[in-house]
């Protein structure tokens, strides 16, 4: 009988072991997705900041 739940545990410590690989991978795949959407928006907020007064008489100027 103890043998048993010995084995019984040692296979739901196994389980939990490749459950908390799963998630560290999931974690990784998760803060690289964030790291993306982070450049993503900083390049995205880089093209749509207000132009300077000079860029914007220069354009003004070539219409």
């Amino acid at each position: 009988m103890r043998d048993q739940a010995i084995l019984r545990t040692l296979s739901e410590l196994d389980r939990w072991k490749r459950r908390q690989e799963e998630l560290r991978a999931e974690l990784e795949k998760v803060e690289r997705q964030v790291v993306y959407y982070e450049a993503l928006a900083k390049d995205m907020k880089r093209e749509v900041r207000p132009a300077r007064l000079g860029d914007l008489l220069r354009t003004m100027w070539k219409l």
